[in-house]
């Protein structure tokens, strides 16, 4: 390790004099911690290591496939993956241990790099368990090390039932979004939501035995909702197998009240309500129906008021016969939790028509108009209402949602976020002008909001006429949000977010909606700040998912620094492994992850040459250790295709260079989903970068040294002085270390095996014109091709958006028309 690390004293290892590195291995015994070393006993920083290692083997670092400029990356970077140590043990001391404390595989073991001397210190070189029941022999015994998945844990929350009791059962096992930045249609997991079937067998409105596929493995007494977003029943009772034996149709009350003032003439379609009585929650009660006892008044009593002339422009009413008095039923079609406002359609009207004379009561007085004759009946203070569904006939394949008490309910991430702009769902919207007639139930059904009807021959239903199939997005009047959700389900012991309806969205007014599946605009993690930034969103993803993790939180501090022009906007939203993630989040925004010292680090890379960490003479290497190789023509990239996901949609983009292609005479292809960005341009900067990275030729140079004369670590810049084997300036980063076992025999330390890449190409130093911080150079531009398109600081990071929202419209009208 380099002097940072170690006193910079160089005696030879043989005086046993100053400063010195060495090995130090602690194993976790049951009954305690022990620490063995060589050259001892010894007191360590108040430890007392006993001399008893003989040999230690497998101790190999490296940044993993930097030989082919990092094309393949790896969270392993830096960790040494196992190795073996053997152990004096002539006084039997281990062997009483091994016999008395057998269960010692599993138990973790660590080996230190150490310095022996005034000032000791540690360097953690391997964290990890023993893998192997230890093998004694000869008053030795050897322990097999293997880090394993050590340090590993999986990035994710999983939905189940033991934290979602009513989750919908397609949605078990999926993984609760991690959202960061801003991010289009992040998949929403359905945590409280029914089953899904369909009618077996048509039934009539009387059926009390249902036929009904998709909940055989319901019990216990269930309410359901059959039909169709525009006429839906609820029923109640209990599965039998596939047979719903029901003990009560048309649902019964789901919520009741009195109106709070008159009904005027210009509203004949609205009743002013009382929220304490429905609620706060903007179209709670859509699709259901408002059932209202109408008095029985003679045509010769429909005089003043509310028998006033009025004109409705635009507007027919077809007058069911029948219907004119008693209990009647309305669909509702807006409920305005602000203002005490609950729409239906169409207007109370009496019947007063015969056969020979359908439209009586009212005459056509100017295109496009009619002239009600006094037969609208508008309610008064007091009288009061319910909100319910009726007992309807169905159809063979009608479809069936189970309810649940509390609506239906997703989360759209797994932690608190700053907004969820938009919601949507994949299906078809209802066009204005098609009604559904059901003149057994003697109501209508209008296809707009509006309820627009044109006379329909008795028990005649008119097919609804739909969009084509695409995104659709939700009113937010269907819906709320809560961006940090703490109490609908408090087992979980943390806050989420999460998106309510009062029915399922398939069961949504003016939509054909068949699946229950929702996507979301979020803008995403704020706690306790919303961040953008790549490398502080990896932090605390680490932080909060990988508590096993130690992390160098100076080196993420000035990664972050480094990368703060760069913006990521991501979902995660399948289990990640811990490590992997680390090291392709950091790849995407020219980073490295790498163990060191027992911690998970992270650099910022440059295509310059930096200053050396060390430097060497050829003298300060073994003889006869030098070799030289070259980076293979098949690992040079000359043409980097790279994805990204753009507002949902997968985007795919190339960067290529024609004079490498030309000089090696072949197209090296390389690949990469950049899916932290949603901005083109971020990924455009990084993709240069790493194709400027793997574009050339590069020298391996493998060395052996002594450890007291070669004190250099994984990612050290390294310049070897001229000899009869070097020229000058031979600059290398060191991207493999293996340690080689002491020889206690032969008195002889500790050595490395050092591999050192040189890199041709790009190592020049490049100035930026922009002065290396300008605005459209990011930070630390290292060619000209890093320079982003940016030309005023309000571009700064390029390519900027918005998650939109949603403009207030509803089956192509607006409320400001009522």
């Amino acid at each position: 390790m380099r002097a940072t690390t170690f006193d910079a004293t160089d005696a030879p290892w043989d005086t046993m004099q100053g400063t010195k590195p060495v090995y130090v291995v602690s194993i976790d015994w049951p009954s305690g911690e022990e620490l063995y070393g060589t050259w001892g006993p010894w007191t360590y920083g108040g430890d007392t290591i006993q001399d008893r290692i003989i040999s230690l083997s497998g101790m190999t670092q490296r940044l993993t496939d930097a030989e082919r400029g990092g094309m393949g990356v790896s969270g392993l970077q830096g960790r040494v993956p196992s190795a073996s140590v053997t152990l004096r043990d002539n006084d039997k001391t281990l062997w009483i241990k091994l016999r008395d404390e057998s269960a010692i595989q599993g138990r973790t073991a660590k080996v230190y790099l150490a310095q022996k001397g005034a000032n000791p210190k540690y360097f953690k070189l391997f964290e990890g368990v023993i893998s192997a029941q230890p093998m004694w022999t000869k008053g030795k015994v050897q322990f097999t090390l293997s880090a394993g998945d050590f340090y590993r844990d999986d990035i994710g929350n999983l939905a189940t039932t033991e934290d979602f009791p009513n989750l919908f059962e397609e949605h078990r096992g999926r993984m609760l979004p991690i959202v960061y930045g801003q991010v289009h249609k992040v998949p929403a997991v359905a945590v409280q939501h029914g089953g899904i079937g369909a009618l077996r067998e048509s039934c009539t409105a009387d059926a009390m035995e249902l036929y009904i596929d998709g909940f055989q493995d319901v019990t216990g007494q269930v309410t359901l909702m059959i039909g169709d977003p525009q006429a839906r029943e609820r029923v109640t009772g209990e599965f039998q197998g596939s047979k719903f034996v029901v003990t009560q149709r048309g649902g019964g009350t789901v919520a009741s009240g009195t109106c709070i003032a008159d009904t005027v003439i210009q509203q004949s379609k609205c009743l002013h309500v009382n929220t304490g009585d429905l609620g706060t929650v903007d179209n709670a009660y859509v699709g259901y129906l408002l059932k209202m006892t109408v008095p029985q008044v003679p045509s010769s009593s429909q005089v003043g008021y509310p028998w006033s002339f009025t004109y409705f422009i635009g507007e027919r009413y077809h007058l069911d016969p029948g219907v004119g008095w008693g209990v009647v039923y309305r669909p509702i079609y807006r409920y305005d939790a602000t203002n005490g406002y609950l729409w239906f359609t169409p207007a109370f009207t009496y019947e007063d028509s015969t056969p020979e004379d359908e439209y009586a009561g009212r005459s056509a007085i100017g295109p496009g108009a009619v002239h009600f004759v006094g037969h609208i009946w508008l309610p008064h203070s007091g009288d009061a209402y319910t909100i319910t569904t009726m007992a309807m006939s169905h159809e063979r394949g009608d479809r069936v949602i189970q309810l649940i008490d509390g609506g239906t309910i997703y989360v759209a991430a797994d932690h608190p976020c700053a907004e969820v702009r938009a919601v949507f769902a994949h299906g078809r919207q209802r066009l204005p002008d098609t009604p559904r007639a059901d003149n057994n139930l003697g109501i209508h059904f209008g296809g707009g909001p509006i309820g627009l009807l044109t006379p329909t021959p008795p028990n005649e239903k008119l097919p609804a006429q739909y969009s084509d199939s695409d995104w659709l997005e939700i009113p937010p009047e269907f819906y709320t949000v809560n961006a940090n959700d703490t109490t609908t389900f408090p087992g979980l012991g943390r806050a989420i977010t999460t998106i309510k309806f009062q029915n399922p969205i398939q069961m949504m007014p003016g939509f054909d909606i068949q699946s229950p599946e929702l996507w979301c605009n979020i803008k995403g993690d704020d706690t306790p700040s919303y961040i953008e930034n790549p490398v502080t969103i990896l932090e605390r993803i680490l932080t909060n998912y990988a508590p096993t993790l130690t992390l160098d939180s100076a080196a993420f501090t000035a990664a972050a620094t480094s990368v703060s022009w760069l913006r990521a906007d991501f979902a995660i939203t399948e289990p990640q492994d811990t490590l992997n993630l680390a090291a392709d989040m950091a790849w995407q925004c020219r980073c490295r992850t790498w163990f060191r010292d027992g911690q998970l680090s992270i650099t910022y890379l440059r295509n310059i040459r930096p200053a050396a960490h060390s430097s060497h003479f050829q003298g300060d290497y073994e003889e006869g250790s030098h070799a030289v190789t070259w980076r293979g023509l098949d690992a040079i990239v000359t043409e980097l295709e790279y994805k990204i996901h753009k507002q949902g949609e997968e985007q795919v983009y190339k960067e290529e260079d024609t004079t490498q292609v030309a000089k090696y005479g072949r197209r090296g292809v390389g690949t990469k989903d950049f899916w932290i960005f949603e901005r083109e341009a971020h990924a455009q900067a990084v993709a240069r970068f790493w194709l400027n990275r793997m574009k050339y030729e590069a020298q391996i140079i493998k060395l052996r040294a002594p450890l007291d004369k070669v004190r250099v670590e994984l990612g050290d810049w390294l310049k070897i002085y001229p000899g009869e084997l070097w020229n000058a300036n031979q600059y290398g980063e060191v991207i493999s270390v293996d340690h080689i076992p002491v020889d206690v025999a032969g008195r002889r330390g500790p050595s490395l095996d050092v591999t050192v890449l040189k890199p041709y190409g790009w190592e020049a130093p490049w100035t930026c014109p922009g002065g290396d911080t300008a605005i459209g150079c990011g930070l630390y531009c290292d060619a000209a091709s890093d320079v982003l398109a940016c030309v005023v600081a309000a571009d700064v990071g390029c390519d900027i958006y918005d998650l939109g929202g949603y403009v207030d419209w509803l089956f192509g009208w607006s409320y400001a028309t009522f």
